[in-house]
């Protein structure tokens, strides 16, 4: 009896997995992680994982998939806590100065995986997708707050998430604090269009 709640309380196989690749892709990237590692790491055989995933790429792209959506609600979570009006938008910096903060290997996944395999292997044009998707997040939340021209605005705030993640990489502490000063900036200039 204890061990069907041991099985009942355990997570599912896709979800062993997935936590497995979390850890494994953001740590030690794509390529060096092989099938073999991911199984041992999430105790699954290898027929269930290939029941659930088809190839390893496949993996890949729920890892992303997964990590996009985990993202999208912390950056609209933070943007929403950081108060009303264009000066609020600056809440996404809190999001990474957390992941830094806590030298989480996720904060720098997406632009890490499109380093590693580039953009035209299949992760790295999901990594491109991901980002755009979360560019289009940012500026429709800039438009709600009134900022003229709110997707270069949010093309603006990317490339400053995109450049304090590889300065925390590089162990700049402060990295998101810089961000949030450039940040600023941004917003100050895109008001002043007006």
């Amino acid at each position: 009896m204890e061990a069907v709640q041991r099985d009942k309380d355990r997570p599912g196989v896709r979800e062993r997995v997935l936590a497995a690749a979390f850890e494994l892709y953001a740590t030690k990237g794509v390529r060096d992680t092989g099938v073999e590692e991911l199984l041992a790491r999430s105790d699954v055989a290898k027929a269930s994982f290939y029941r659930h995933f088809a190839s390893k790429d496949e993996l890949g792209l729920a890892y992303l998939e997964r990590l996009y959506q985990e993202r999208r609600e912390e950056l609209a979570a933070a943007v929403r806590a950081a108060g009303e009006g264009p000066a609020g938008l600056l809440g996404v910096f809190d999001v990474y100065a957390e992941l830094f903060r806590a030298k989480v290997p996720e904060a720098r996944s997406f632009i890490h995986v499109l380093m590693e395999l580039g953009p035209e292997h299949r992760l790295g044009k999901a990594c491109i997708h991901y980002s755009a998707l979360l560019r289009a997040d940012l500026a429709r939340s800039a438009a709600e707050r009134g900022i003229p021209e709110p997707d270069e605005f949010a093309a603006e705030i990317q490339t400053l998430i995109k450049g304090a993640i590889v300065s925390a990489a590089e162990g700049d502490e402060a990295a998101a604090e810089l961000g949030r000063r450039l940040g600023k900036l941004v917003v100050e200039a895109h008001l002043r269009m007006a």
